[in-house]
């Protein structure tokens, strides 16, 4: 060999030696980056599942939300005992106190089993003015007890065209002789 030659021979295995030595330590670093791509895309994945349950679950309380107002405003309960005089007091008296055309009876019935709760059959009567006879309607739907209109019926007063006769047929609920005694033992 020559000496001329010699030089870059010896430069060429340096250059070797020191490619060699930079491959073996940036390798590992290649392999163990490789990794944590991989690991990173599998949180980003993870994150993203996360993100859209955090959305599902903010949308299933939002919906929690809507029904438990809709639940509030529509539940009707089923009082123990048919509460006659509760009814009565409820749906108040019809027209005005010095409005001499109005006038509002109501007749019980005998109570009746039905799909597992006892009702007591209702019967409103009453003459007056057509808000009058709407107020009574609205005070009927707005009771707080379980109660399932049958019927109405209204028609004009045949001597006045501005009084109106209504009737409303209905059935208030309340529970069975066994459902109260079983919900008064049970309270404290």
């Amino acid at each position: 060999m020559d000496r001329e030659k010699m030089p870059l021979l010896i430069g060429g295995v340096i250059i070797a030696l020191v490619a060699l030595s930079g491959l073996a330590v940036t390798y590992p670093a290649l392999n163990t980056m490789g990794v944590l791509e991989k690991e990173g895309e599998d949180l980003r994945r993870e994150v993203a599942q996360i993100e859209a349950q955090t959305h599902s679950t903010q949308d299933l309380a939002a919906e929690l939300v809507v029904s438990q107002a809709r639940f509030n405003r529509e539940f009707k309960s089923v009082p123990p005992t048919p509460d006659v005089a509760g009814l009565i007091r409820k749906l108040g008296t019809f027209g005005e106190d010095d409005d001499e055309s109005y006038h509002q009876t109501l007749t019980t019935g005998q109570v009746q089993e039905e799909d597992g709760a006892q009702a007591l059959p209702v019967i409103l009567e009453a003459r007056g003015n057509f808000p009058d006879a709407f107020g009574l309607i609205k005070r009927v739907e707005d009771l707080d007890r379980l109660a399932r209109v049958r019927r109405v019926t209204i028609t004009r007063d045949p001597t006045r065209a501005e009084i109106i006769r209504a009737t409303i047929q209905l059935d208030a609920f309340f529970a069975t002789a066994e459902e109260s005694v079983a919900t008064a033992s049970q309270q404290p």
